[in-house]
């Protein structure tokens, strides 16, 4: 990393200026939660409604539960990883405990078993308690990471720029392939078949 040398008092100090490639690298994390953040608030009411038959209203009454779970996770898991202190530091253990469930739950919210529709909303709602519970546990540390691995004003604009601007670029790209290649209208409609065939290319993502 450069570094770049300030008189402060009287005295050197040296102040490590994060690369380019360090900025990109941080920022590249946030393609995975655009591409998470489209295929929840757009396409999860599609497929388990018009794909698995769930009613609307059951569909929408589980996601406003898991958003009222999702309240409460991000205030005491943030609270949590401001105050621990291990080895790795404070924010990595939280990375590294969530590293395989969050796309393993991922993976079962697109790809569940055969169920009655009763059975299905309780998996539904199951599932994604906890996929919320692991993408707190996960992304809050990380975007916390952020100003924490930059020393100045500039750097940690920078970072976070960088982060977000990756996150718009997963949702947009993701929104064009759905509509555009996926869903695309045909002679006969869309088709469910096209629809499971997104919900299997969103759970590989």
């Amino acid at each position: 990393m450069p570094a770049e040398i300030w008189s402060v008092g009287g005295g050197l100090v040296e102040e490590i200026r994060l690369s380019r490639f360090a900025k990109f690298a941080f920022g590249m994390g946030g393609i995975a939660n655009g591409v998470k953040l489209a295929a929840l608030s757009t396409f999860l009411m599609l497929f388990y409604n018009q794909v698995l038959g769930l009613r609307p209203e059951v569909v929408a009454t589980v996601i406003m539960i898991t958003l009222v779970f999702d309240a409460a996770f991000d205030p005491l898991i943030g609270y949590w990883s401001d105050n621990l202190r291990t080895r790795w530091g404070r924010r990595h253990p939280f990375l590294y405990a969530s590293m395989l469930p969050y796309p393993l739950l991922f993976l079962a919210l697109w790809n569940p078993p055969d169920l009655s529709h009763s059975g299905l909303a309780v998996y539904l709602l199951a599932v994604l308690v906890l996929l919320r519970f692991f993408d707190t546990f996960f992304e809050l540390p990380a975007w916390a990471l952020g100003p924490e691995l930059a020393r100045d004003y500039d750097d940690r604009t920078e970072i976070s720029a960088w982060r977000a601007a990756c996150g718009i670029l997963g949702t947009a790209t993701i929104s064009l392939l759905a509509y555009n290649v996926f869903l695309k209208e045909g002679p006969g409609g869309p088709g469910r078949h096209r629809r499971r065939t997104l919900a299997r290319r969103l759970s590989r993502l």
